[in-house]
């Protein structure tokens, strides 16, 4: 990944997690000339909700999709999706065969565990990993017992899908309960 792509994931980051920065985005946004096929609408729209999917899986619960401000997802989780968002956008992402565009009609599927790696749904193999690698938490770098396993988290922007493991020590299980509620 290069300096430009990621100094503009903590960029992005900083106008979905700050308010202040949100509106300033909106107004430049506003005031400047943006590419044609950018839609100014959509964009403001998407500026201002700041919102972002976040899909909790497990073995207990199956599964939840709740919708969830971004400042409320761990750093660790909305910083590497939007590093693997940018350097998609960029051109600097290996991707499969099929080769999904951030502007094009194929979701992109990328994980914590394999960065710079987008595949299209058809292609997830490409981000198979041993057993033992199978249970890294992607937030501390710890190996878990196999008694203990790992929780999936996966994160949306819509076109692209985020997924990462976390033990039981990392997994945002305050933000799941909450958005549970």
């Amino acid at each position: 990944m290069s300096a430009e792509t990621e100094k503009l994931a903590i960029e992005l980051d900083e106008a979905l997690t700050d308010p202040e920065a949100a509106r300033k985005m909106s107004e430049l946004l506003a005031t400047r000339g943006v590419p044609d096929w950018i839609d100014l609408d959509d964009l403001a729209d998407l500026v201002e909700t700041n919102d972002l999917l976040m899909r909790t899986l497990s073995e207990a619960d199956r599964g939840e999709l709740a919708v969830a401000p971004p400042r409320e997802v761990p750093d660790w989780l909305r910083l590497g999706m939007l590093s693997a968002f940018t350097q998609w956008v960029a051109g600097e992402a290996q991707t499969c065969e099929h080769n999904p565009r951030w502007n094009g009609p194929i979701p992109g599927m990328a994980v914590a565990w394999k960065p710079g790696v987008v595949a299209c749904p058809s292609c997830l193999e490409l981000h198979e990993v041993s057993e033992v690698e199978n249970r890294r938490c992607d937030c501390c770098g710890r190996i878990t017992d196999p008694s203990e396993g790992i929780r999936p988290v996966t994160l949306s922007t819509g076109i692209l899908w985020y997924r990462a493991g976390a033990c039981n020590d990392c997994f945002p299980f305050d933000l799941a309960e909450r958005l549970r509620s």
